[in-house]
């Protein structure tokens, strides 16, 4: 090999170095955005509290039923939780044996800290408050949600309700690792990382 090809693998190494550190750097990078990343807050202020027959008439879906499972989101802007209900009841907008209800993490975002293995009567609004894309059932301290043990008023004035009538099981799926979309940079830059260094070792390979 003479002097003019070393000179070349010489430089080509020490670009192909360059470019997995900043691969590198990336990904660290990019992580720390996701984890790290400024966080919208509220100031929960609710009108003063509605009737049985407004709420119901405002909501989106109204049911009762008991959570079996809470899913806190970690790279959500703003954070919020997921909650999965067995249904029991259903007043209007839920026909499914499972259904699940976003609301925030209680600390004046205007969530509901509820509580697993709680029964609750749920008055859910469709609503992007929780930065999704598309409306999705949520409830909050202002909506009237509350444990089922002090729904007696409310249900004097709903009646009977009706039971579900497709099951359904979403427990399976629900709770996905939180750290997926690190996973997901994690996975794309060591791909990346191999692909450079076999493009690297062919061509060492051919210059050889």
């Amino acid at each position: 090999m003479n002097s003019l090809e070393k000179e070349s693998l010489f430089f080509g190494v020490d670009y192909m170095k360059k470019f997995i550190v900043f691969l590198m750097l990336f990904l660290l990078t990019s992580t720390s955005i996701l984890m790290l990343k400024p966080r919208v807050t509220f100031a929960c202020s609710c009108v003063k509290e509605q009737t049985v027959q407004k709420e119901f008439s405002q909501s989106k879906a109204v049911f009762s039923g008991t959570v079996i499972d809470i899913k806190t989101t970690k790279f959500s802007n703003p954070y919020y939780k997921k909650v999965l209900f067995e249904v029991s009841k259903s007043w209007k907008g839920i026909s499914s044996s499972q259904v699940i209800i976003k609301t925030g993490q209680g600390d004046g975002d205007c969530g509901i800290s509820f509580i697993k293995g709680q029964n609750y009567l749920v008055y859910a609004r469709a609503s992007k408050m929780y930065g999704e894309n598309s409306q999705s059932l949520t409830t909050t301290i202002c909506d009237s949600t509350k444990e089922f043990s002090l729904a007696q008023k409310d249900l004097t004035i709903l009646g009977e309700g009706k039971k579900p009538t497709k099951n359904v099981n979403y427990k399976e799926n629900f709770q996905r690792n939180i750290f997926d979309t690190l996973f997901n940079f994690i996975l794309i830059g060591c791909i990346c990382t191999i692909i450079v260094v076999i493009i690297f070792k062919i061509r060492k390979k051919k210059e050889a």
